[in-house]
């Protein structure tokens, strides 16, 4: 699933020819769509490493793989949320920048027209 995803963003990325692209793009849309029952079926089908699934109170995980698992649900929240406030931090700074750049093109343009420059 995770390679048919980034073949997906990869033809959205990379391609030239835009209908052409979108073609591919739709039919790998496609693949994935019709891979994701396949696997979830494939799962409850060979039980080797997957474990059964449990609806109700219990999570059929022992308690030491509870705690490693919250763990790491933790760990990747707070990951994301870093990756996050970096990230609008990086565009406010590019708005900034641009604003900036504005400001001086148009103080240019006014010099320009007085004969300062």
């Amino acid at each position: 699933m995770w390679l048919i995803f980034i073949a997906y963003l990869m033809l959205r990325s990379y391609s030239e020819d835009s209908i052409q692209s979108a073609r591919f793009r739709a039919v790998l849309g496609i693949i994935g769509f019709l891979d994701a029952p396949l696997i979830h079926y494939a799962t409850k089908l060979w039980r080797t490493h997957h474990p059964e699934v449990i609806r109700g109170e219990e999570s059929g995980l022992p308690p030491d793989m509870q705690i490693a698992f919250l763990f790491c649900v933790i760990t990747f929240f707070m990951l994301f949320f870093t990756l996050l406030l970096k990230r609008v931090s990086l565009e406010k700074a590019h708005d900034e920048l641009e604003s900036l750049k504005a400001e001086i093109r148009d103080r240019k343009v006014i010099l320009g027209r007085v004969g300062l420059e």
